[in-house]
C-alpha cells in the first residue's frame, strides 16, 4: 500500500513540547508532510521565540504558548485539536496525566503519550522504576477509554535511541575505543531494537495515517535490530575502529540497582544516572530491549513510506 493512498483520519494535531532535540525531529517530519497535517505546537512561554523561529515560513504550523498548570488555557487550546502527541520528558510525566484528563474533556479523539522506548507491555519492563510515570499515563488512558465518548490512544514504542546509544551513559568511550557490555551470559549477543530520533518522528506520522490499525493498541517500530556485539563489529567493518568490550555480569548490575534503590528510598536525591542506566542495561542484557519477541512483530516493516536509518550510517557518523 503506497503512502499516497493513506489519508489520515484526523488532520489537526497538537504537539506537546516545542523545544529540544525530539520536538525538532517531529517538526522536521511535519514540515516534510506539507499540508497533510495542521500542527499546533504547545510550548512553555519561555521557549516561545525559539519554537516560532523553528517553524517560520511553514503555514501548517501554529505555536501556542501555554502554562500547563492553567487547565482552562490548556482546555481552550486542545478543544480545537483532534490528536495530541506528547513529547514530554520523564520529568514531565505528572504534567502528562493532567494533559490526558484535559484532552479528553476538550474532545480530543486520539492521544499518543510520551513512550518512545522499551515495550512496557513486557511485564518486567513495566516494573522498572524509571517508567512509573509512563505506566501511570497508560493506566489513565486505558481507564478513560472504557467510558462513553472515550479518547483513543496508541503507544509508539521504539526501543533505544540509535543516535544516542554510543555515549558515556551507555558506557561507551569513543576516545579509548572501549565499551562496558551488560552481560547475561552470552557476551553481548542479546538483540536490541534501535530507532533514531528522526525515524521516531517519521514512524509516528506513519502511525497517524493508520488510526484504525492502531486504535487502542501498541505500534512497534524500529530503524534496525542489533546487539552490542553487532555494534562493535560494525565499527570495525565500517570505520576500521576496533572497540574492546568488557563484560559486566548481570548479577553485578542487579546488586548495584538494589543498593541504589535502598539509598533512594532513604534520600531520593541520591538517584543518579548510573542507576537509571543500569535499569535500561539490565533489560537490554536479558532480551527485553527487542520489540519483535514473544510473537510480536515490528509494525515498521509495513510502513513503506519510511526509509529507516541503518546501523552503518550511525557508526559512520561517529567515527
Amino acid at each position: 500500500m503506497s503512502a499516497a493512498k493513506l489519508i489520515p483520519a484526523f488532520r489537526r494535531v497538537a504537539l506537546i513540547g516545542g523545544s529540544g532535540p525530539m520536538p525538532a525531529c517531529f517538526i522536521q517530519a511535519f514540515k516534510q508532510a506539507g499540508d497533510e497535517f495542521e500542527v499546533t505546537i504547545l510550548t512553555r512561554k519561555e521557549s516561545l521565540k525559539v519554537t516560532e523561529k523553528a517553524v517560520t515560513g511553514y503555514p501548517q504550523f501554529h505555536v501556542a504558548p501555554v502554562d500547563y498548570s492553567d487547565e482552562g488555557e490548556l482546555f481552550k487550546i486542545l478543544s480545537r485539536q483532534q490528536v495530541v502527541i506528547s513529547l514530554l520528558t520523564p520529568a514531565g510525566m505528572q504534567t502528562q496525566e493532567t494533559i490526558i484528563r484535559v484532552a479528553r474533556a476538550a474532545g480530543v479523539k486520539w492521544f499518543l503519550p510520551s513512550e518512545f522506548g522499551l515495550d512496557l507491555s513486557v511485564p518486567a519492563n513495566s516494573e522498572i522504576p524509571l517508567f512509573a510515570g509512563k505506566i501511570a499515563a497508560r493506566n489513565a488512558l486505558e481507564e478513560q477509554a472504557t467510558r462513553s465518548e472515550g479518547m483513543a490512544y496508541t503507544y509508539v514504542v521504539t526501543g533505544a535511541f540509535a543516535d544516542m546509544f554510543v555515549n558515556p551513559f551507555h558506557d561507551w568511550d569513543t576516545e579509548n575505543h572501549t565499551v562496558v557490555v551488560p552481560d547475561a551470559g552470552n557476551q553481548g549477543q542479546s538483540k536490541i531494537s534501535f530507532t533514531t530520533r528522526q525515524d521516531v518522528a517519521y514512524y509516528t506520522l506513519a502511525v497517524l495515517r493508520r488510526f484504525d490499525q492502531f486504535k487502542n493498541k501498541t505500534a512497534r517500530v524500529a530503524s534496525f535490530t542489533a546487539s552490542y556485539a553487532d555494534w562493535v563489529a560494525a565499527f570495525k567493518s565500517v570505520s576500521g575502529v576496533k572497540y574492546t568490550p568488557t563484560y559486566e555480569p548481570l548479577a553485578v548490575l542487579e546488586r548495584r540497582m538494589v543498593s541504589a534503590a535502598a539509598a533512594a528510598a532513604k534520600d531520593p536525591t541520591t538517584i543518579d544516572f548510573k542507576y537509571i542506566a543500569d535499569q535500561l542495561h539490565a533489560a537490554m542484557a536479558t532480551g527485553r530491549g527487542q520489540l519483535d519477541i514473544d510473537g510480536k512483530k515490528l509494525d515498521s516493516n509495513d510502513m513503506p513510506e519510511v526509509s529507516p536509518t541503518p546501523l552503518a550510517a550511525i557508526v559512520a557518523d561517529i567515527h
